[in-house]
C-alpha cells in the first residue's frame, strides 16, 4: 500500500505522485493494476488515495 495524491484521471489510468515528495516523480499507472482507497484528504494538487499495485509495477515505476 502506498500513499498518493491523484493528480489526474482518464478512463483508463491515473496519474499519481507519492504524497510525501514534492510531486517530482509523476507517475501513469493502468486502472486495471490499481486499486484505490481515498482518504478523505485534499492537498494542493488533489485527493490523497492509498494505493495497492503489483510489485513488479511499483517497482519499474520507483514507488517501492
Amino acid at each position: 500500500e502506498i500513499c498518493v495524491v491523484i493528480l489526474a484521471e482518464t478512463p483508463k489510468a491515473y496519474l499519481i505522485s507519492d504524497a510525501d515528495t514534492d510531486g517530482s516523480h509523476e507517475v501513469w499507472l493502468p486502472k486495471s493494476q490499481v486499486e484505490v482507497e481515498l482518504t478523505g484528504k485534499k492537498t494542493k494538487r488533489g485527493p490523497v488515495a492509498n494505493i495497492t499495485i503489483p510489485e513488479w509495477l511499483g517497482k519499474k515505476h520507483d514507488l517501492i
